[in-house]
């Protein structure tokens, strides 16, 4: 006869209490089920508790929303508990990142900082270019700045009672890039729109080795006569110059060749003499023949009707110095032989001395004197560029430079 195991069976899982109870009290015969009854009536009424708390005897749905928002983890289970608690570590990871970044917002095209003019001593990186290859290239700067702050540029004679802002800024900017990058003076007076870079070794304070560019076109420009300034670059280096760091006036110097020391700010003031500038005639002619022509193709009325004593005008060459200083403010026209209200009525001047407070050139007589007219009051009149400096000179004359014929626009 087979023998019975004395191993009870043992409840299901995943049953219910009273399902557990049941079952053991099936295998251990009817004095058990008497002896457990007490204890199987109070586990049927927790399981009649458990299986009836989520529901609402009232039908209030207020009750069964309140139950729903005091339940969260009750969701964790569900499909959109999960969606909501990926969607929020999501909003959380995003939090963290966004805490790493920089609260305020930067503009990626935002010019870099200043990194000031370089201390003296401090090693200077290399030289983008030297003589003779042509100076580094930063128009794109200079024009950035025009755009940025065209009040600055119009206001940017600082020798007429405006403010170097404008020149500042570009230096600022150019430093940024290459701190090489200075301002120049001549003669001791700081240079109102140019801009010099130190191309050789050592400290740049006060030394001569720069590209000298011109950055502001007609920047201390005549009123009525002249067009606005604008943003240029054009090397002027032929010209000369030395090296500053500020456009602070240079400070006294105590004992010469003695540095007298930074100022408030923290410049440094210029230590050698001041640069007495280019001697009178080694500032190149430029060469602006291609302007006559070009003026003569576009208004031959103009060319034809230039002679004064067959009933003529001047705006030929009114017109053909305007131009010229659109390109340089040192051009203008001529008083004859020097004598004032006598005008030469085929030439243009360019002042060739040194730099002066306001681009004020009126009456001076370090000028190139040009004869722009050919046939001058003959039946062809033609354009030339006849360089009459020496010829006046030989002759015992002088050139005499003037704007005060020139018409004064709108």
């Amino acid at each position: 006869m087979e023998r019975k195991s004395s191993r009870r069976a043992a409840a299901p899982e995943g049953r219910g209490t009273l399902d557990r109870w049941r079952h053991l009290a099936r295998a251990g015969g009817t004095s058990l089920l008497y002896a457990l009854l007490p204890a199987l009536m109070l586990a049927a009424c927790a399981d009649a508790e458990l299986d009836t708390g989520d529901q609402n005897p009232t039908g209030d749905h207020r009750l069964d929303a309140t139950a729903d928002d005091a339940r969260p983890e009750s969701d964790a289970g569900s499909d959109a508990g999960r969606e909501r608690d990926a969607s929020e570590a999501l909003t959380d990871a995003e939090a963290g990142d966004a805490s790493d970044l920089d609260a305020t917002p930067r503009d990626a095209a935002a010019p870099p900082s200043d990194q000031g003019a370089p201390d003296r001593g401090a090693p200077l990186p290399p030289a983008a270019a030297r003589p003779p290859a042509p100076p580094p290239d930063a128009f794109d700067l200079v024009q950035a700045v025009a755009n940025e702050h065209p009040d600055q540029l119009a206001n940017s004679c600082g020798t007429r009672g405006g403010s170097f802002e404008f020149l500042q800024e570009v230096v600022r900017r150019c430093r940024a890039r290459d701190p090489r990058w200075g301002f120049v003076r001549r003669n001791g007076e700081l240079q109102v729109d140019r801009i010099g870079y130190f191309w050789d070794e050592g400290t740049p304070d006060d030394r001569p080795e720069i590209y000298v560019i011109d950055v502001i076109t007609r920047a201390c420009g005549t009123p009525g006569v002249d067009d606005p300034p604008g943003p240029g670059w054009s090397d002027d280096t032929a010209g000369g110059g030395r090296w500053a760091r500020s456009t602070d006036a240079p400070e006294p110097q105590a004992d010469a060749g003695v540095d007298a020391g930074p100022s408030p700010d923290g410049s440094v003031a210029d230590a050698a003499p001041p640069d007495q500038g280019p001697p009178p005639g080694d500032r190149p002619l430029p060469d602006e023949h291609g302007v006559v022509d070009a003026l003569a193709a576009e208004r031959p009325d103009l060319l034809a009707a230039s002679c004064i004593p067959e009933g003529g005008n001047n705006e030929f060459l009114f017109e053909l110095v305007r131009r010229l200083r659109q390109r340089d403010t040192r051009w203008g026209l001529n008083w004859k032989r020097g004598n004032e209200g006598d005008l030469s009525q085929d030439v243009v001047d360019y002042y060739y001395g040194p730099d002066l407070p306001g681009a004020d050139y009126e009456g001076r007589t370090e000028v190139y004197i040009l004869d722009v007219i050919s046939g001058h009051c003959g039946p062809d009149p033609g354009t030339t560029w006849i360089d009459q400096t020496e010829p006046t000179r030989l002759g015992g004359a002088i050139g005499r430079w003037t704007l005060q014929p020139l018409p004064v626009g709108p």
